[in-house]
């Protein structure tokens, strides 16, 4: 018969395992070893529930599979107070395009290899449909080339806030990812395992992908940058909608008006991480910040915005 007793010690050993595999999944390898050490007390309070499945009896041991689910607030405080890194995205996924030979085949190993569940377990990902809307974006190839702008409609479609072109070698076993993302990054990385497996490969690209999006994405909230940036507008009106899309930007830490003209501005922005960051988080409210060579430049993009910046991830965690 389960005792309460050995249940209670069970889950009180698995609380800090998965805190451990909970801070991986949101913080970039180069950062694993700045990981807050948590007691059992402060463990309990940023965990919201547990669920438990496939209970073992035993006398004298408790198996189970648990389920913790951690708060997002909490996990966020924590994280910001100690300087640890925190990866502040969405969950919007990143739009996968595989293909073999220049083709993309919905029915083919390398797309199935993707859908694996094991892969898709390591970021939220997405797929094309193969419709003529998407054949006709493959079939202008010229992979090399792209850029976030030729992409941006493509993952507008999908809510996807990145593009992944994930070229592989026609027997498996290795693979060229071009990561394309706002507002303007391009990463080209080459995947290879020791034996033709598409699956594998598609394990490791996802990897990959996982960690790239890790480092790009987490936040050192233990400094503040600031800087001056000249705001372009048309109209009192669109300096209100970037003022109140300024608001919505979780890196903006604070900003300032310096001055203002009939179609310009002038703003101190207090912000977190990186100015590149910055750039990203501001994208997603349909603001360009554009850099030219130490001076900076803001102003409204119209349109659709590529996938509102949300809540970090956090997601359960298993033990």
């Amino acid at each position: 018969m389960i005792t309460p007793a050995l249940r209670d010690a069970a889950l009180a050993q698995g609380r800090p395992i998965a805190w451990s595999k909970l801070y991986r999944k949101l913080a970039p390898q180069s950062a694993w070893g700045k990981q807050p050490v948590l007691n059992d007390f402060q463990l309990q309070h940023i965990i919201r529930s547990f669920e438990i499945a496939n209970e073992r009896r035993s006398n004298t041991r408790y198996i189970a599979d648990i389920t913790y689910v951690f708060s997002q607030a909490e996990v966020r405080k924590i994280l910001r107070a100690t300087g640890a890194p925190l990866a502040e995205a969405g969950a919007k996924p990143a739009l996968v395009v595989p293909l073999v030979g220049g083709r993309f085949d919905a029915a083919s190993p390398w797309t199935k290899a993707w859908l694996d569940p094991t892969v898709g377990a390591l970021m939220p990902l997405v797929f094309p449909r193969g419709d003529a809307q998407d054949n006709a974006f493959i079939a202008k190839g010229n992979f090399n080339g792209l850029n976030w702008d030729a992409v941006a409609a493509l993952a507008q479609r999908y809510g996807a806030v990145e593009v992944v072109i994930a070229e592989a070698a026609a027997n498996g076993q290795s693979a060229r990812l071009t990561e394309l993302f706002a507002p303007r990054g391009r990463v080209v990385d080459s995947i290879a395992v020791a034996q033709p497996n598409f699956t594998m490969t598609a394990m490791a690209a996802a990897r990959k992908l996982a960690e790239s999006w890790r480092e790009r994405s987490a936040i050192d909230y233990g400094s503040k940058s600031r800087l001056l940036a000249d705001v372009e507008f048309s109209s009192l009106a669109e300096w209100a909608r970037i003022r109140a899309r300024l608001t919505q930007v979780k890196l903006v830490a604070s900003y300032e008006v310096n001055g203002i003209a009939l179609n310009e501005a002038r703003v101190r922005i207090a912000y977190y991480g990186r100015a590149e960051q910055l750039a990203a988080a501001m994208s997603q409210q349909q603001l360009d910040f554009i850099s030219e060579g130490g001076s900076y430049r803001l102003r409204y993009r119209a349109g659709p915005a590529p996938g509102q910046q949300e809540e970090p991830v956090v997601p359960p965690v298993n033990e």
